[in-house]
This record gives structure tokens, sequence and C-alpha cells, in this order.
């Protein structure tokens, strides 16, 4: 390295050569020359990488140092990553590799890159593998970690097992906040949490779960319900549960918004209520004479819309706050059309609080999803007439449009997305569930691109809900031996609770799952047999 200093200019001429494997027929080699002519050296200056020795970046006081560190198996042409910026509602590429599709890495090379990343963003890493096997199996020691600021965020070695065909890391960068492991969305839960460890066997409940996690009963089919005070409710509590709400109140407490998919006007919509300190209070009845009211949603006023699955089937709004002035006065929504239809599930963005976007799933061999833009906000913005209707259609491996024809829209879910039930929006993704085909798409709102992947789990895939920081996905599970599953933002699958194999569940349904306004508290139950559980963590902490 050579400098050559003023008052205003310090220059780099950096030289080096890549190290190449004895097998790699073509050797590489590269110069850089890079002047920075700006004045003094920048902090955020661009990363100069030789494979052996680096040049240190310094960050400003706003940025963060981000380093990756990755080792390839022998099949090193397989890898490729790269590193995005969440800014006005879109993802942006500010970092990947290899830098040249022409020259990908080599057989188990060794890598490292850095990039100053400024605060006040979101980032996704993502890794993924041609063949489909991550840093597998006979073929070398594949690796990777990275760090911000110097502390490590994520090391695939003690993760203790590789990915597949990709694996993503979301995390996000607060002005203010110190770097720590457990500032990002990748870390790992405290030692005496640990899903998938299904090491506590509550014989009572009939379920095995993970460790950490503790578990009560909340209600029972048939029963009254106990209140904390010591008196029982007037109503008993109803069955064939399934899609759940929890919706907060003004005095702190909530409410657990519970279907009811009895078919022939026999269903409905119930809620049991919390105090502030999450100690059962009361239990009413919220709607009654639906039929097969399965899945519902939250809209941004905070009212609960249950809709129902059958043909011709509607969507109903009703306010849960027994201080509202809508209380106990369920209207019929525009949402399910003038024909009605068989729907499932709620999700609404309100990016545009006059003009709210809702999804809503449709539970059948061509059950289309729709989008509903609504026309205001507030309890009668869905008694109105919307400012348009669309349907989701996939249009290849990558791309999705919303298409004005119903006809097309019920071709695409014939062909990609059968039997659509939950569905969830956080951050510009979409999250629906098909069930039929058991996948998870995950539809970005703003590129109009789409992922999807199979779940992770034995049976069909259900209802969804989102933990409190975007880390982990929970699904319900209908049929097999069900339970309660959680997808990391790197796409590994593990088990919260499931029944005990042989056990009374067996071919049940989980169903109702939902967070409580902390993320503390995760309720969750089993249709047939009529129960209601709460989960909570032994360490207090929230579920992510």
């Amino acid at each position: 390295i050579m400098m050559k200093r003023s008052t205003t200019t310090l220059k780099f001429t950096v030289y080096f050569w890549l190290l190449v494997d004895s097998t790699t027929a073509k050797q590489r080699s590269s110069k850089i020359h890079e002047e920075l002519d700006n004045g003094p050296l920048r902090k955020n200056a661009n990363t100069i990488i030789d494979h052996r020795h680096r040049f240190q970046l310094s960050c400003a006081d706003n940025e963060h140092l981000f380093e990756l560190k990755l080792t390839t198996d022998i099949y090193g042409f397989e890898t490729s990553w790269s590193l995005e910026q969440r800014s006005n509602g879109k993802w942006t590429e500010i970092l990947f590799g290899p830098k040249d599709v022409n020259a990908p890495y080599g057989k188990s090379e060794s890598v490292k890159e850095m990039k100053c990343l400024p605060d006040g963003h979101k980032y996704r890493f993502t890794i993924k593998d041609r063949f489909s096997d991550g840093f597998c199996c006979d073929f070398g020691e594949g690796k990777y970690s990275f760090s911000l600021d110097g502390v490590e965020q994520y090391n695939s070695e003690e993760k203790g097992k590789t990915f597949t065909d990709s694996e993503k890391h979301v995390f996000e960068l607060d002005q203010t906040a110190d770097i720590s492991p457990a500032s990002t969305d990748v870390d790992r839960a405290p030692s005496n949490y640990r899903f998938g460890d299904l090491n506590i066997r509550n014989d009572q409940l009939g379920i095995d779960i993970s460790s950490g996690l503790s578990a009560r009963l909340l209600a029972s089919t048939g029963k009254f319900v106990d209140f904390v005070e010591g008196s029982i409710s007037n109503l008993a509590f109803h069955d064939a549960l399934d899609a759940a709400q929890v919706v907060p109140l003004p005095d702190g407490g909530w409410a657990y918004v519970s279907n009811s998919e009895r078919s022939s006007g026999r269903g409905g919509v119930y809620a049991l209520y919390f105090d502030s300190d999450g100690n059962v209070v009361d239990y009413k009845a919220l709607l009654t004479g639906l039929s097969r009211a399965c899945g519902n949603g939250v809209t941004p006023w905070n009212t609960v819309v249950s809709c129902e699955e059958i043909s011709g089937g509607q969507c109903y709004q009703m306010d849960p706050d027994p201080s509202g002035e809508n209380h106990l006065k369920p209207v019929m929504t525009k949402l399910g059309g003038p024909d009605g239809g068989s729907w499932e599930s709620v999700a609404v963005e309100n990016s545009n609080p006059n003009r709210p976007v809702f999804f809503i799933t449709e539970d059948n061999s061509q059950g289309v999803l729709k989008r509903f833009k609504a026309n205001g906000n507030g309890w009668d913005s869905l008694q109105s007439d919307p400012i348009q209707v669309t349907y989701l259609r996939i249009m290849d491996g990558t791309t999705f449009e919303w298409t004005g024809s119903e006809e097309a829209g019920r071709e695409s879910a014939r062909r990609y997305f059968a039997g659509a039930e939950g569905i969830s929006y956080r951050d510009g993704t979409l999250y629906f569930i098909a069930k039929v085909s058991q996948l998870l798409y995950s539809l970005d709102l703003d590129s109009m691109t789409y992922e999807v992947e199979r779940t992770g789990f034995p049976a069909q895939p259900d209802q969804i809900a989102l933990g409190k920081y975007g880390r982990y996905i929970y699904f319900c599970e209908d049929g097999g031996t069900p339970g309660v599953y959680a997808r990391d933002v790197d796409g590994s699958y593990e088990t919260v609770f499931s029944a005990i194999r042989g056990g009374c569940y067996d071919g049940d349904e989980t169903v109702g799952i939902a967070l409580s306004p902390d993320s503390k508290r995760l309720y969750a139950g089993y249709q047939d047999a009529g129960i209601l559980m709460e989960f909570t963590r032994d360490d207090g902490l929230a579920f992510e």
C-alpha cells in the first residue's frame, strides 16, 4: 500500500491476487486501484478485499459495521448471497457475492466482506445454494457467520444445522441502540427456552411442550369459564373452536375473540376477556347464527371481521370493546361481495389510513385471494362500496399481479394456492397459507414479487400468527399428531408444542393461535377436543 498525504487528499493504491485452489482450471488475478479524492478518507469508504488481507473500515457515528465471513464447501460455485436494505417500502441490494457471475466461488473458498450500514433501516441477508443442499453432508465443511460492530449475530456452526436452498436473516438497526446479539431478529433465545426441545410432558393437557414454556388450561367446551375473582360465566364455553384474534382494550386488558365453526346457523363469535395482568374476567357471545365461522382478522380500528366458510358465505364486523358504541351490534360487511363465497381469513395493510386494503382468503379448490380497497377508515367503511376489488394472479416463478378478473384469480388459485387459509401482513409483506399443497407464500407488495416454500411440519398448515418482533411465524396444524410450530426468519421450523403421539388429539386440529398485546402469552387449542390453552415463557420474555 502506497500512501501520499496532503492536507486535502489521501490516496491508496492496492494490489492483490486471489488465492486459487490447485484444482482450479483457470487462475484469476485482479488489481484494484482506488483513489479517494473527496477530501480526507471518508468513514464510509468502500470495502477492499483480497480474500486474505483486509483494509479495516471505519464507520460514521450513525453507521454500524457489517462483516460477513464465509467458507464454501467443495462445490463453491453453488453458493451465492446478498445483503439488502429496506427503504421507502422497498428492498434494495447493497452487497452481494460472488461479484461476477462468470467467476463463481471456488472449492472451499474463504471470503470476507464488510460494509458500513446506516442507522434507521431494516436489513435482510440471504444465502442460497443452487443445488438445494446448503453446506451439506460429505462435501466439505462450509460455514458462515456475520457480525455487527464486532458482535457476532449468527454462526452456522453454532446453529448446528445447514440450510437447504436458502436461508434468510432480517435485522433492524436502531438509531440509538448499542449492538448486542439480542438486538437482531436472528439471535437465539435465552438458554432455558428451546423451541423443538419437547422435554416437558403435560399429561393433564395431553401435550409435549418445548423447554422453557409453561401451559395452563383456560376453558373447555361445554363448561362454564372460571373467572379470577371466583365466579363463573353465565354461558358455557363454545364448541368447534377455530380462528381467533386478540384485541387490546382501553383499560389495559384485552379480548380473545374466537370463532365457532358449527354449521347450519349454529356457529358464531365469542370473546374471552382478560384484565391487564392476564387474568380471565368475562366471557360472552358477540355474534350468533353464523354457519361455519372459520377465519377472521382485526381491523386498524380494533374491530374483528369473521367470515363464513360456506357457499354464499359473508364476512361480519363486530366490536369486542364493551365501552364501544358498536359493541354487540354486529353488521355484515361488503368484504364478501354480493354473491358471497367460502371465505376464510382477513388481513389488512394500512399504510394509507384513509384507504386501508383488506385481503381475504377463500378456502376451496379455486378459492381466490381477494384484495378489497376500502373507501375510508372506521366502522362504516366496510359497509360501504369499495374503491376497487382485485384478485391475486401468480404470473411466473417470481412475480404476481392484482387482476380485476375474478375468473383469472380462480384459475391462478387452482394452479398455485388451492385451499387458501391463514393470512397475515407486516412491513410490506403479505403471508398466506395454501393448505392443500402445504405451502407458505410471502408476497412483497412493493416489488410485486413472491417467495414460496413448503411448510416444515408433517400435516397441513392452517391459521398463522406473527410474533411481536417478526422473528417467528406461528402455525396451526390440521391432522396427524397436531401441534403449533414456529418458523424462524432463517427459514427453519421448530415445534412449540405437540400432541402426545397416540393420545386423545390424534387427527384433531390446533386452532385459535393468537398472542396477547405484549406477546408474552400465546393462545391455542384443539378443535374437536374443545380446549383452549395459554402458553408463557418461563423467562418472562415475549414470543418474538
